[in-house]
């Protein structure tokens, strides 16, 4: 990241300013008392959050907490920074850095450490409900039970504000899209779940390999790497990146006013080694409260979503997809990946 284009975050203790007002479906004003109300509802039907807060503009407005032992007000004040931290980078720098791919704005973030969890989505721009998870259970399948409920959690509640104010559906993290097939799958009969890297239907004939097609993990990403989901999947060691892997040659993403396959993957190639330069502050902010280092990011965009996943001090992998309800099916691809790495 250039030095003109760092905006300093705000500060820990911001003036309070006017709150924004929404309309919903009634055409009754959304009040500060409403919002209170909606995140204090939030934190009980979920048991599984120990902090919720409704953001604006840099501030947390309104919040609750599970926080009543010796310490709670220093957790409160960590979790508030990184609600604070989130919101205003969603906002401004990595809405900036991300506004270029050409898939819209930033709309979620999820930030994941061995430790703990935190969820920012937005609700409209410059507000954000942000929910945190400051202990994980140890079981790997209880950990992603837990982490993928919540996100489902915070990510359905402020859906349903959009809907009531009349605005487009998201589908943050494809949530929406992942119940109604949910449903559908239920109505069938039933299947034996798959496990690992699911087979290519057909042979990704797009599929193309830069940097060292003879590292051991190639084999790994060609096997998860399709058009249905998971577009690519680049190797970032010592902040240079290895090789990548991706389908976007595919003739699905050749619509008029796309980039070319070749300027895509570049600008994508700059985005996987840039990214540690924007999360890195977040990551020290989050250490307060979820601990660190951050092992999962998700920068979830209005088409697609970018995913981090930490593999040790000096390697990363990122992965990629254009396509807004895979954003879920997509990750999955991912953890199948992290799960066969050789």
């Amino acid at each position: 990241m250039n030095a003109d284009e760092y905006r300093p975050p705000p500060p820990d203790e911001p003036v309070p300013g006017p709150a924004v007002t929404t309309v919903p479906a009634d055409g009754q004003a959304d009040t500060g008392t409403d919002r209170r109300q909606r995140v204090g509802d939030l934190l009980d039907a979920s048991p599984d959050l120990h902090y919720i807060s409704w953001c604006t503009d840099g501030r947390c407005d309104h919040h609750d907490d599970r926080f009543a032992d010796e310490g709670a007000e220093d957790t409160r004040e960590a979790c508030h920074k990184l609600a604070r931290k989130a919101s205003f980078q969603m906002d401004h720098p990595l809405h900036d850095w991300l506004i270029d791919l050409g898939t819209g704005s930033l709309i979620r973030l999820v930030l994941q450490t061995d430790g703990g969890v935190a969820y920012c989505d937005q609700i409209i721009p410059g507000s954000y409900l942000f929910g945190a998870v400051l202990r994980l259970p140890d079981d790997p399948a209880e950990r992603t039970d837990l982490v993928n409920r919540v996100d489902a959690t915070v990510s359905g509640a402020v859906e349903r504000y959009r809907d009531e104010i009349h605005a487009r559906e998201y589908d943050l993290g494809g949530w929406r899209t992942e119940g109604l097939s949910d449903t559908l799958r239920a109505a069938q009969p039933h299947r034996p779940p798959a496990t690992g890297i699911p087979e290519q239907r057909t042979a990704a004939t797009s599929l193309t390999v830069t940097g060292r097609a003879d590292h051991p993990a190639v084999a790994v990403c060609r096997a998860a790497v399709r058009p249905y989901d998971l577009h690519l999947v680049a190797l970032i060691e010592n902040g240079r990146r290895v090789f990548c892997v991706d389908v976007l040659r595919d003739g699905q993403f050749d619509a008029d006013g796309w980039a070319s396959a070749g300027d895509r993957r570049a600008r994508y190639a700059q985005v996987a080694v840039e990214l540690p330069d924007y999360v890195r502050e977040l990551g020290r902010t989050a250490r307060a409260s979820i601990g660190g280092p951050l092992r999962r990011v998700v920068l979830d965009v209005e088409s697609g979503a970018i995913y981090y996943r930490r593999i040790d001090e000096s390697r990363y992998i990122v992965g990629l997809t254009l396509y807004q309800p895979r954003v879920g099916s997509a990750e999955r691809q991912l953890d199948a990946v992290l799960a066969a790495w050789p």
